[in-house]
């Protein structure tokens, strides 16, 4: 398996552009570390 660690800062996570690098990647797993969305369940849920 190939594996690709990025940082990607909060200006650049919202949907379409999550969209636009999960299709230029090929990423099948994206992996969010953020202790504010790890306490929030209405962003965990939006993340889905």
């Amino acid at each position: 398996p190939s594996i690709l660690l990025t940082w990607i800062d909060n200006r650049l996570a919202h949907g379409q552009v999550g969209v636009t690098w999960t299709n230029s990647l090929s990423a099948n797993l994206l992996l969010v570390a953020n202790d504010q969305a790890a306490a929030d369940p209405v962003q965990q849920s939006l993340m889905e």
